[in-house]
């Protein structure tokens, strides 16, 4: 995990590694950035956002400066077969209407950019 911006796992020999978009903007790191440089070795994904702020806000994808969705995109336009886990603050969020509201928007929005993404790869691949 991405976390402290002394500390990066992509210079150790780790096999599997895990993102997530909060930790990545906490530690001002561009998460799409670390996609691109882990490859093969990303297996899973924290699926949220950050606006770089000291706090690990764990925002919805889409509302920090992380780039979720270009970053679901590329990691699977790259291979990965991972896990994508939405993980998210919702306590802002002004009762339980408004929270299946914003995690539903969120899934349609994660499966449609797995979705396009994939569908990239294939048109790819057949050409």
């Amino acid at each position: 995990l991405a976390y402290a911006p002394d500390w990066d796992p992509s210079e150790r020999s780790y096999s599997h590694l895990t993102l997530d978009l909060s930790h990545a903007a906490t530690a001002q790191c561009s998460a799409l950035d670390l996609v691109q440089r882990w490859g093969e070795r990303l297996t899973h994904i924290h699926l949220t956002d950050g606006s770089g702020s000291f706090r690990d806000e764990h925002l919805m994808p889409g509302q920090g400066g992380q780039h979720a969705w270009q970053v679901v995109r590329e990691a699977v336009q790259g291979g990965f077969r991972g896990d994508v886990v939405l993980e998210v603050n919702t306590r802002r969020l002004s009762g339980p209407r408004e929270r299946r509201v914003a995690l539903s928007r969120s899934l349609v929005e994660t499966r449609q950019a797995i979705a396009d993404a994939l569908a990239c790869t294939t048109r790819t691949d057949g050409d």
